[in-house]
């Protein structure tokens, strides 16, 4: 049996220079869905201990947000998007099954086509 021999791993230093991050516009708060949901006030607060929450419109995605945020991470780094070599995104929701947010977040930020098209409910000509 033959086997190879194992090389040491290369040192590749990685520097965080900037983050950023983005929430939807739109605040909803406890107080708005006790009465939307017929609730004695303060009860989803006390519930939840949720004071007040982001919720996104119909034109606010993770892709479009993450986008934001990546132009805030730039901006505090003093960078243009050109100068970076990665990208690292965490969203705890997805834009659709397929393609990824990250092939959407890298359309947002303009960097390029990749060929995959966003999934649309209308048929693309």
């Amino acid at each position: 049996m033959q086997t190879s021999q194992l090389l040491p791993p290369t040192s590749r230093p990685v520097t965080i220079l900037g983050s950023g991050h983005a929430l939807p516009e739109r605040i909803v708060t406890s107080t708005e869905l006790d009465a939307e949901l017929g609730l004695v006030a303060g009860s989803v607060a006390r519930i939840s201990g949720v004071v007040q929450r982001h919720v996104a419109s119909t034109t606010e995605t993770a892709a479009s947000l993450g986008a934001i945020a990546a132009r805030n991470a730039l901006l505090a780094a003093g960078l243009e998007l050109d100068q970076i070599d990665l990208i690292a995104c965490a969203s705890g929701t997805m834009d659709q099954g397929m393609p990824c947010n990250a092939a959407l977040l890298h359309r947002e930020l303009g960097l390029g086509q990749s060929g995959i098209r966003p999934w649309t409910s209308t048929p693309v000509a």
